[in-house]
């Protein structure tokens, strides 16, 4: 029994994405979908954007790292519903289970961000067949406000491709060479 069985036998969806190091991998013969209906064993209903355990051999350099705006499509998804045609499903209350992990090479963040594709996904077999979409990020978001003066105001988000959001991730953090990182540890 955990929290994720117990919360579905309530009525509840349940969804997880992000980091999962609850399982042993067989990193000899490892399968996504293997992975994914593992954790489902474990009460959850909708389980994608996945990473099971740490990435190990060839996961370990440029061609991959921790892709997190797949993850946070995939967490969408699954509180939008729109992993199902069910509507008695997507009306369910639901408890996401979302592990979000520093994107991240062997060695460091900023090479993450610059040298890894945002289709690369932990499906090492099956590539997203385009960038992540995530509003405000990747994809268009309108946020309409009132302000406690009661004026409306409405911000448009413009999305650029992942590569530019991730460009803008680091230039909000400060310019860090891969060699500052490095020394910083």
């Amino acid at each position: 029994d955990n929290v994720a069985a117990a919360i579905k036998a309530g009525g509840y969806r349940t969804g997880m994405t992000g980091k999962w190091h609850l399982q042993t991998v067989d990193r000899e013969n490892y399968v996504y979908s293997d992975a994914v209906d593992a954790i489902k064993a474990c009460g959850f209903d909708f389980v994608d954007g996945m990473y099971s355990e740490n990435l190990f051999d060839e996961y370990t350099n440029s061609e991959f790292s921790h892709n997190m705006e797949w993850v946070t499509e995939e967490a969408i998804k699954f509180i939008s519903g729109d992993y199902t045609d069910d509507d008695a499903e997507k009306a369910k209350p639901w408890l996401l289970y979302y592990n979000p992990t520093v994107p991240h090479l062997a060695a460091n963040v900023v090479d993450a961000l610059d040298a890894v594709s945002c289709r690369k996904t932990a499906d090492v077999n099956n590539p997203l067949p385009r960038d992540p979409l995530v509003k405000g990020m990747t994809m268009d978001l309108v946020v309409n406000l009132t302000l406690l003066d009661g004026t409306n105001v409405t911000k448009q988000v413009e999305p650029g491709s992942c590569k530019e959001y991730r460009t803008s991730v680091k230039d909000r953090a400060g310019t860090i060479t891969a060699n500052e990182t490095q020394d910083a540890f």
